[in-house]
C-alpha cells in the first residue's frame, strides 16, 4: 500500500513540476515564431513534413523560387531523412534584410519514409511541393505565398531579392511590431 502511495505521489509531482509548466508554455506562448511544413504531393500519395522554424512572424519573410524543386530522395533506414534539391528557393527576412538558410535535409518518420520510397520510383516527375505555415493560436495551417523573383535585364537568372529601402522598412517595422519600439 505504501509503495502505491509513493508511486502516486511521484506521478502527481511529475505532472505538477514537468507537464503543467510545459502545457502552459505551449498554450500561452507569445513568441512571434512560426513553423513551416513541406507538403510533397505525388499522383498516388502525399506527405507533410516539418521543414523549418522561423524566428519571427511569417509576414517578416519573403519566399521566392524561379522553378520547382529538382529532386528529392530518402536516405537512411534507422533515421530516415529527406534530402531536397531546390536551388532556386530563397527565404529572406525582409525586416533584417538577410537570407535565411533553409534545411537541405529534413527528418522523416518511418511511415513518411515508407510512403516516399513507394511513391518516388513510380513517379516520373518531381513531386509538387507546397509550403505551409502554422503558429499556435491559428485554426490551421495556411499556404506560404511565393513571390516572383525579379529577373536580370538580359539573362534568365533571378536577382537576389532585397529588403525595401529604409523608409519602407521603418514603416513595415512599425506596422508589424509585436513589441513596443523606441525610435530616436
Amino acid at each position: 500500500m505504501s509503495v502505491l502511495f509513493i508511486i502516486v505521489l511521484l506521478l502527481i509531482g511529475l505532472g505538477y513540476f514537468y507537464f503543467i509548466p510545459k502545457y502552459f508554455k505551449y498554450k500561452y506562448n507569445r513568441e512571434p515564431y512560426c513553423e513551416i511544413y513541406l507538403q510533397l504531393k505525388f499522383p498516388s500519395a502525399q506527405i507533410y513534413a516539418h521543414f523549418m522554424k522561423l524566428d519571427s512572424h511569417i509576414v517578416c519573410y519573403m519566399f521566392t523560387a524561379k522553378e520547382s524543386l529538382k529532386s528529392v530522395r530518402v536516405e537512411g533506414t534507422l533515421f530516415p531523412r529527406l534530402h531536397i534539391d531546390w536551388p532556386s528557393l530563397i527565404v529572406r527576412n525582409i525586416m533584417l534584410n538577410e537570407r535565411v538558410k533553409w534545411p537541405k535535409s529534413i527528418k522523416l518518420s518511418y511511415k513518411q519514409a515508407s510512403i516516399l520510397r513507394k511513391a518516388l520510383p513510380v513517379s516520373t516527375n518531381s513531386p509538387v511541393p507546397m509550403l505551409y505555415f502554422y503558429r499556435i493560436g491559428h485554426t490551421g495551417p495556411s499556404p506560404v505565398q511565393f513571390y516572383d523573383p525579379p529577373m536580370d535585364d538580359n539573362a534568365e537568372n533571378p536577382v537576389e531579392p532585397s529588403a525595401p529601402n529604409n523608409t519602407t522598412s521603418f514603416t513595415l517595422t512599425r506596422l508589424y511590431s509585436l513589441y513596443p519600439t523606441v525610435h530616436a
